[in-house]
């Protein structure tokens, strides 16, 4: 779904996206999901920047804000954590396509930086 496709996007930046650079990044998100044999809710040839549209209006209310076209989670201390929970139980319908390069990185990383 766009939606998590977004909510990924979304929580490797707190500083946000700006709406071209987030479209972007999703058809680059889609391409790879397709890639690795996975399937998406949209094909390869959707029209991008509709898909994101549709998608934050779902998210911006409650998860998002948007200040000069860029989109960022609104957070402030008393629901921070809810917040990013939220956009988290979004972006993990893309765990599974992505795992196999998380257990190489984990496994790197564990050796340490020496």
């Amino acid at each position: 779904m766009t939606t998590s496709m977004i909510a990924a996007i979304i929580l490797m930046s707190r500083k946000g996206f700006m709406e071209p650079i987030l479209i972007s990044k999703v058809e680059w998100l889609i391409k790879e999901i397709v890639k690795r044999g996975s399937k998406v809710s949209v094909n390869e040839h959707s029209n991008a920047s509709l898909l994101v549209r549709n998608a934050l209006k779902l998210l911006e209310p409650n998860l998002l804000i948007s200040k000069k076209n860029v989109f960022e989670m609104s957070i402030s201390p008393s629901n921070e954590y809810k917040k990013i929970l939220m956009l988290s139980y979004y972006r993990n319908g893309l765990v599974h396509v992505f795992c196999l390069e998380a257990i190489c990185v984990i496994a790197l990383f564990s050796f340490g930086y020496k």
